[in-house]
């Protein structure tokens, strides 16, 4: 999992799938590596003609959902009940170690036979199971302590491990791991309010599917389980902002958030592109945003060095080597060589960040410039080593194969709402529904349930 905010952000996932030309979807979501990730980034809208076909019906939204949270998804899954619980046409799951796998086309729990989708009914309170919860891409698993119920689905000829839990039992695992729960009680709440709406935006886009919202930042949002930290100040906040979520015309929004915008926030508009759960676009409510706050954010909280102004020297082998790896992912991407020279090709007029980045490159004894979208440029290289798409400066040192220097503002992708932001509005006795009013202009707060 993604380091929380009050520690060193070695910066995730979005991101997040990330939102480039070559790659659908980012982050997200992310998204990010924020103290927040973002959401997935969702595919072009189509054209709204006369041939557009009928957007399926959506679910009515009038009391808390249940979300099903992928945990892993491979070969063989495995995950411990503490109580004995039972799966309904397979019989009774005792306490203790299970493994499921894909027998002759179906799920097998334990070596026996359970069709393509297996719900275990574990009955009490509190924490039901355990699993190690695999990260997207690999990389080392989380221990998770689990207080929904166990479901097994089967993904081809992979089995899904997945966790059925109410929302609102699912923000208490995800607000403690986007931010800390000894922060002000409003800044805690427009936190809640933006993961509530993210999520709330997902199950009501996925709800036909095995699941709805993945465990990672990289691809939803962090999430803790049952054994993520928790505080006084942060259950007042999950209860009093209980049902509130941020609405686009009458539908919920899929909110993005960050650590830092660095003084203004970008538009989705020019990097994620979202949708609410219709099809219909929703970046509209995440424009660029002036952020004052930010700078008492970021010096409160220590932060100012990574999170305010932040100064990077990257070797330019590393840019070459991470950037021969993000082309081998993906066919379509551009073949890189030995990276020798990288500049901004583009920025937003709106926020001012990076669009574009221009490579200089040597590849088969030709000297070639590609483009590439700024943010998977970022992503690609790693958003610890560049902690956003905002340069003040630019420049390629030589000496020792050449270093790529960058100075900028911020951490994260930055839309939406800007973490250390929210801190230092709430410490200057601003409510959540302002906070999220200034970084959500478009929406509407409603309360749902």
């Amino acid at each position: 999992m993604r380091p929380p905010l009050w520690f060193a952000l070695a910066g995730a996932v979005l991101l997040f799938q990330v939102a480039c030309a070559a790659r659908t979807p980012p982050v997200r979501m992310w998204a990010d590596d924020s103290t927040a990730p973002g959401g997935g980034v969702p595919a072009p809208v189509p054209d709204q003609g006369l041939d557009t076909p009928a957007q399926p019906r959506l679910p009515a939204f009038d009391r808390e959902p249940e979300l099903a949270v992928l945990l892993a998804e491979s070969a063989e899954v495995a995950f411990t009940t503490l109580r004995s619980g039972r799966i309904d046409g397979w019989g009774d799951l005792g306490a203790g170690p299970h493994r499921a796998t894909v027998v002759a086309g179906q799920l097998a729990i334990d070596g026996r036979a359970a069709g393509s989708l297996a719900v275990a009914a574990i009955p009490g309170e509190g924490v039901r199971f355990t699993a190690t919860a695999e990260p997207p891409g690999g990389g080392k698993g989380q221990a998770l302590r689990l207080a929904g119920q166990p479901v097994l689905a089967l993904a081809g000829t992979r089995v899904q491990l997945i966790e059925r839990v109410p929302l609102e039992a699912y923000l208490a695992g995800v607000v403690g791991s986007e931010m800390s729960p000894a922060w002000p009680q409003q800044a805690l709440q427009a936190q809640a309010i933006a993961a509530r709406s993210y999520a709330a935006a997902r199950w009501m886009e996925r709800v036909n599917r095995s699941w709805q919202v993945h465990w990672h930042y990289t691809v939803d949002m962090a999430y803790g389980g049952a054994g993520a930290r928790r505080s006084p100040a942060l259950d007042q906040a999950l209860a009093a902002s209980r049902g509130q979520v941020l609405t686009l015309r009458g539908l919920p929004l899929p909110a993005l958030f960050h650590a830092s915008s660095g003084g203004g926030t970008e538009s989705a508009s020019n990097l994620f592109r979202p949708r609410l759960p219709d099809g219909t676009p929703a970046e509209g409510a995440m424009p660029a945003v002036a952020d004052p706050a930010c700078e008492g954010g970021c010096a409160g909280l220590r932060q100012g060095p990574t999170h305010w102004r932040w100064k990077e020297d990257v070797p330019l082998a590393t840019v070459t080597r991470e950037l021969q790896t993000w082309s081998r992912e993906e066919r379509s991407r551009p073949a890189f060589g030995t990276v020798i020279g990288v500049r901004p090709a583009r920025r937003h007029a709106d926020s001012g960040r990076v669009e574009a980045v221009a490579v200089t490159h040597r590849l088969k004894g030709q000297e070639r410039v590609d483009e590439m979208p700024a943010q998977a440029f970022r992503l690609a290289v790693g958003p610890s080593a560049i902690p956003s798409t905002w340069w003040d400066r630019c420049a390629v040192a030589s000496g020792k194969g050449g270093t790529l220097v960058l100075q900028g503002r911020g951490y994260g992708h930055g839309v939406g709402l800007s973490q250390v932001s929210a801190w230092e509005m709430a410490r200057q006795g601003r409510s959540a529904e302002q906070i999220t009013a200034h970084f959500y202009p478009g929406a509407a707060l409603e309360r749902k349930y």
